[in-house]
């Protein structure tokens, strides 16, 4: 006896060390004419030359616009994958997968974390001593002006460079793709590794998301 199973679409890509997740399906008719609308700039710029290109020919039917929503997020210390798309359970699903950390147990997301917090509570109960407080100031001083020194130098680049988070952990950027004249969504997720291109991997995102629906 046959038994048929409902598998909804998932893949999985790697290209440039980007990894990439899909989940989901939106199918729109090869003759009808998609006209796609997204929050990023770069994403915009690659969908609409590919459905332009592929669907230049498109039937007398009228045109369907899909809607692209994007999320990106640098993963720092204490970012789970549930704050890259919050209320989006299949998004932090996928970026789970990818390697992303998951909400700590206990937490239920409801408020956001303040990385403050828990040292403002330590220092309330267990007062410093006032000359260390004193040498904790001189030394934050110092930094900061040997800083300044720094990118007075050399122009910068050094300093900046240092302090970009994108170049010191992953980033994760989630699409999600909706349309109202059909019934299903489409999301793509992907995890960087530190310093890796953004923009190569918007516009991998955006391919895959072309490629789900065209074919």
């Amino acid at each position: 006896m046959a038994v048929a199973l409902a598998i909804p679409a998932f893949s999985c890509s790697i290209a440039h060390a980007v990894q990439l997740k899909t989940l989901g399906r939106l199918s729109i008719p090869a003759t009808t004419q998609v006209i796609p609308i997204c929050t990023d700039a770069v994403m915009q710029e690659v969908l609409t030359q590919d459905f332009g290109s592929a669907r230049s020919h498109a039937g007398s039917t009228p045109p369907i616009t899909i809607t692209v929503t994007m999320h990106q997020h640098v993963m720092t210390p204490g970012i789970s994958a549930q704050a890259v798309a919050p209320g989006d359970p299949i998004a932090s699903d996928l970026l789970e997968a990818l390697g992303a950390p998951p909400m700590p147990l206990g937490d239920t997301g409801d408020q956001p974390s303040d990385p403050y917090e828990a040292a403002a509570r330590l220092q309330a109960l267990e007062p410093e001593d006032p000359m260390m407080q004193q040498m904790r100031q001189y030394q934050a001083t110092e930094n900061a002006m040997s800083g300044m020194t720094m990118m007075g130098t050399m122009g910068g680049g050094v300093a900046l460079g240092r302090n970009d988070p994108g170049k010191q952990y992953p980033t994760a950027i989630v699409a999600r793709v909706t349309s109202s004249g059909r019934d299903g969504s489409l999301t793509v997720a992907a995890l960087l590794n530190p310093g890796e291109n953004v923009r190569d991997a918007k516009e991998l995102i955006a391919e895959e998301i072309a490629n789900h629906i065209l074919h």
